[in-house]
């Protein structure tokens, strides 16, 4: 798991691989809780966020084309499944048992919160519906040896503030793993201050230094 950028302004984005070089990956589950204010990660943020153009990206490739792998991708709007882990923490990907991935209905059940398939739009990306504002995103299927899954989240950022931090991490699952659960790296990205302040006049001696005497204080200037 990596930031698109570790600075901000208007939107965050993140990135997601994983590959299969030893065998197959069957029955592979990954989950990813999207930051929340005062997560255990380190989060803390003001306003909301969407995703951006209501997509997540997913992008399967092999060293030996063509792809065999076969993913799809799931959300859920619940909160609750923030507090679905041990102890009350974020959840991992275990959540989902064993069930077989192709089994699963474009709505189920699990972690205690309703889960819901995401619109596959044939170009590498998956919609929900506008303006949706996802809780968690889950990726699930088959990786076949020497192929990867390559994933992107982007959040539309509303009325963050300066100094914000959304921090995000992802964990996965598969049959071959023997039950064990592995966890991405946390991947951190701030929101820059941005401020532009001084004083706006008319140059009438073209000097380049404000004069009293000599120079017009400029009133309602925009920057753009």
């Amino acid at each position: 798991k990596t930031a698109v950028n570790s600075i901000a302004h208007d939107e965050v984005g993140y990135n997601l691989s994983l590959n299969s070089t030893a065998g197959n990956l069957s029955k592979v589950y990954v989950l990813d809780v999207l930051p929340f204010d005062g997560d255990s990660r380190g989060s803390s943020f003001s306003g909301s966020y969407t995703l951006k153009d209501d997509k997540i990206t997913l992008l399967l490739t092999a060293s030996a084309p063509p792809v065999k792998s076969q993913m799809s991708v799931y959300y859920t709007t619940d909160t609750a499944i923030r507090t679905k882990g041990t102890g009350g923490d974020i959840p991992k990907a275990d959540i989902f048992g064993n069930d077989d991935p192709s089994g699963l209905s474009d709505s189920f059940t699990a972690g205690g919160v309703s889960w819901v398939k995401a619109n596959d739009n044939g170009d590498n990306t998956w919609s929900v519906p506008q303006d949706t504002q996802p809780a968690a995103i889950m990726i699930c299927g088959n990786i076949s040896r020497y192929e990867r899954l390559g994933a992107t989240v982007t959040l539309k950022l509303d009325d963050a503030k300066g100094k914000d931090v959304y921090v995000n991490d992802a964990s996965t699952r598969a049959e071959e793993y023997e039950q064990a659960t592995i966890e991405s790296g946390k991947a951190s990205v701030q929101v820059l201050n941005r401020k532009i302040s001084g004083l706006a006049w008319f140059d009438k001696n073209n000097d380049g230094s404000y004069r009293a005497e000599s120079d017009e204080i400029l009133s309602g200037v925009g920057v753009k």
